[in-house]
């Protein structure tokens, strides 16, 4: 939850910035974070998928899908 408290705040930085006119360049950082955050979040669900999926039953898994 801590890292999506992040990812949304510096998202917003990036958009009020942008839309301020801030240069690109200048939000090179803050883009590369949030799409670091972005990397993490989306391989945690992932491991989350996978870890469900090797816990449940064949008959589970079918009802799922």
């Amino acid at each position: 939850m801590k890292k999506w408290v992040s990812y949304e705040k510096l998202r917003s930085k990036i958009v009020t910035a942008s839309n301020l006119g801030a240069n690109p360049a200048s939000l090179k950082k803050d883009v590369y974070k949030l799409a670091n955050l972005r990397a993490q979040a989306t391989m945690l669900h992932l491991k989350c998928i996978y870890n469900t999926r090797e816990i449940l039953t064949q008959d589970q898994l079918d009802i799922l899908e």
